[in-house]
């Protein structure tokens, strides 16, 4: 009996049939002669039954290593694959952690700043209506308690304040006030720039706090009003703004430095670090136009 595929000559049907269904060269012809519906799991071979591509896989492919492993690499890629997209996303929500925390920072800080004035108010609200009889007196007597501390200024040369104002921020302006945004610019201030004189006597004072109004002594004597510390504000912002790009620039230069390392501990510490440094940065830029914080922080250290 001839083979209609490869032409060889077999003794009887059963040989034939095993010949067609096993043997390589004929397979191969069989396959370009015509195109299969079932498809070898293991090689690029095709059939036209299914238990033809049955048999085939069991004798010839399905215990062949090469196959396996072929599979094998297929499904390895595959999951890498799906390591990487998860790595990214998990780089992402870290991203959104570090800005939602930092929101939420921010948050809790208003909420304890509101609180005081609340409990401050409420606490000389419920003195007066311990003492209706004496509210004048009481008026008069805390009027003159704010005029005497503000006449007990002491000079406040801008010229000389702006020149210290400088020499403090290299000297003293650390990164940790840096990463506080405003509230770290604040207490900068309140530390090395408002400290009294030599007599005791303040450079600066907070003489109404729910409308930002501060004092000062100018060179001649006078009692200068500077709303929303705005001139104040304006003398400490240049060198302020230097010394926290120079700060913004390490914090990043550390964060590239550790993606080409092998630390994870680091890397994510360096994250971190760029998270709050982009939130103090943009929030120092906008001392000129807004600084509700910067005087918020500083009104709790100079209110008369």
């Amino acid at each position: 009996m001839k083979c209609k595929y490869c032409s060889n000559d077999f003794k009887n049907i059963s040989s034939l049939n095993n010949h067609q269904q096993t043997a390589r060269y004929c397979l191969k012809i069989q396959n370009q002669n015509d195109t299969g519906k079932f498809k070898c799991e293991y090689c690029d071979l095709s059939f036209t039954t299914k238990n033809q591509k049955l048999k085939h896989e069991e004798r010839t492919c399905k215990n062949v290593d090469k196959y396996k492993i072929k599979i094998l690499e297929k499904e390895i890629k595959n999951i890498l694959k799906e390591k990487e997209e998860l790595t990214k996303q998990i780089v992402e929500k870290d991203k959104e952690n570090v800005v939602l925390e930092e929101k939420l920072k921010d948050a809790n800080g208003k909420i304890e700043i509101y609180k005081s004035l609340h409990q401050d108010s409420k606490n000389c609200v419920q003195e007066i209506a311990r003492q209706p009889k004496q509210q004048t007196n009481t008026t008069t007597t805390s009027n003159n308690t704010s005029n005497k501390v503000i006449n007990n200024l002491a000079v406040f040369d801008m010229k000389a304040e702006g020149k210290l104002a400088e020499e403090k921020v290299e000297s003293k302006f650390s990164k940790s006030h840096y990463l506080d945004g405003q509230q770290g610019v604040a207490k900068f201030c309140v530390d090395h720039l408002l400290v009294k004189d030599a007599k005791g006597k303040d450079k600066m004072i907070c003489s109404d706090v729910s409308r930002g109004i501060f004092k000062r002594k100018n060179e001649e004597g006078e009692i200068v009003k500077d709303y929303k510390a705005t001139e104040f504000t304006n003398l400490i912002y240049a060198p302020v703004l230097k010394k926290s790009n120079k700060y913004h620039k390490e914090i990043w230069d550390n964060y590239f430095a550790a993606v080409d390392g092998d630390s994870a501990a680091r890397l994510m510490a360096a994250t971190f670090n760029t998270g709050f440094s982009n939130t103090a940065i943009k929030e120092i830029k906008n001392l000129p136009t807004n600084n509700s914080k910067f005087i918020m922080e500083i009104a709790k250290y100079t209110t008369s």
